[in-house]
Parts: C-alpha cells; sequence; structure tokens
C-alpha cells in the first residue's frame, strides 16, 4: 500500500490530466451557471469546481465561508486525510446532517480549499448532476454515462474512484463507493483497480459514503 499524506490528492491530479485532455466541462450533463452579481442562496447544490451552495470558486477564505455560511456556522478544524494525517481547515455546520469539512493544503495554496468533503448520512447535499451519498455504483456508472475505475476496498484510501474513464466527470469530483454487502470476494479488496462494470459487482450493495470536490 502506498504509504503517503497526500494520496488523495495524487489521485485528483492523475485525474486533473485527464480532465485536461477533454474540452472543460464540470459535469458533463450540465450548462455552466451563468456569472451572477451576488453568490446563490445555500440551496445545497454543489457544482464541482464552481460552487458548494454559497461557497464559489472566487470566494474560498475563512472570511468567505464567514460570509456565506455565517459566523455560527463555521468552526476551526483538523481535517483527517486518512492514516492520522490531517490537514488545517474547516467545519459547515459541524454536528449536523448539513456538515461539511473544507479542507487547506499548506503546502501548495494556503488560501484555497485542496478539498470540500460530504460525507454525513442523511446529508441533503448533492451535486447538480445527481450525485449524491447513498446512491448506488450502478447508478453512479450511469450518471457518469460509461465504466470507471475504483480502487480495491478495505484500506484507508479503498473504494475511491481513480479513473472516470473519458465520463461525464473529471478531477474537481472525487467520490469514495463502499460495501455494504456480506460474503464479498476478495477480489474486491486491497490495493488494485477494479472497473465498475465487473460483473461480479452486480450482486452487491455497493453505495457513496463521501464526496469531496474542488472548486
Amino acid at each position: 500500500m502506498i504509504r503517503n499524506l497526500f494520496i488523495s490528492f495524487l489521485v485528483f491530479t492523475v485525474l486533473a490530466c485527464q480532465q485536461n485532455q477533454k474540452p472543460a466541462n464540470t459535469q458533463g450533463t450540465s450548462e455552466a451557471e451563468p456569472a451572477t452579481g451576488a453568490p446563490p442562496k445555500n440551496d445545497f447544490i454543489i457544482v464541482p469546481g464552481q460552487r458548494v451552495g454559497p461557497f464559489t470558486s472566487d470566494a474560498v477564505t475563512e472570511t468567505d465561508l464567514v460570509e456565506a455560511f455565517g459566523e455560527a456556522n463555521v468552526e476551526a478544524a483538523s481535517i483527517g486525510v486518512g492514516e492520522g494525517f490531517e490537514l488545517p481547515g474547516f467545519k459547515i455546520f459541524p454536528g449536523t446532517k448539513n456538515e461539511l469539512e473544507v479542507a487547506y493544503d499548506p503546502d501548495a495554496d494556503p488560501n484555497r480549499p485542496a478539498f470540500i468533503r460530504v460525507s454525513q448520512e442523511g446529508t441533503p447535499w448533492k451535486t447538480d448532476a445527481g450525485v449524491k451519498l447513498g446512491i448506488t455504483l450502478q447508478e453512479l456508472q450511469q450518471l457518469n454515462g460509461k465504466p470507471f475505475l475504483f480502487s480495491g476496498f478495505g484500506w484507508d484510501y479503498g473504494g475511491r474512484v481513480t479513473d472516470w474513464k473519458g465520463g461525464a466527470f473529471n478531477a474537481n469530483l472525487m467520490i469514495s463507493l463502499d460495501n455494504f454487502s456480506e460474503n464479498a470476494p476478495e477480489d474486491i479488496f486491497g490495493d488494485r483497480e477494479i472497473s465498475s462494470d465487473n460483473p461480479m459487482l452486480k450482486r452487491l450493495k455497493i453505495q457513496v459514503w463521501m464526496m469531496e470536490v474542488r472548486i
């Protein structure tokens, strides 16, 4: 297994290289939103590469977070990135199903989030294309428009989408899947890549359990 603090960011980098080989489109299923004079209200809609609710790509500092969500809803926090490592950041709506984790990488750009995470069960957050926590592997593949690759389960970075294979999504949307099936085959575990259209996955209960996005 790869032991590296920023392995999840490396996955973003690989996906970003693929993104640069195709026309810019944050989702592939919707048009880019027109610029407006004021940020949108918190509609719990995520447009990867553009906005998370009222939090837009041109307003990404702590001050901007407070202005977007209100001071009472923004809390400084350490954000886990796997294997005991953490990044500085903030929690929005901490301790609720609406919670967001906003992580900053001080070695990259300390003023722009490395990612924004959605992980609370029952959360209303979803992308403009309909990606949300709890949808199945098959539903995610349908929204992407073609099969994709993800890492095997059973370790800190298991279940992460590693390659959208030219589908509707790109590096601005990072999905983590989990296996909720009993007696799952050993072939889906460990540090390996698995295609979402593998026939052995059809009988398994695999769902989206976490989203990380860049704006």
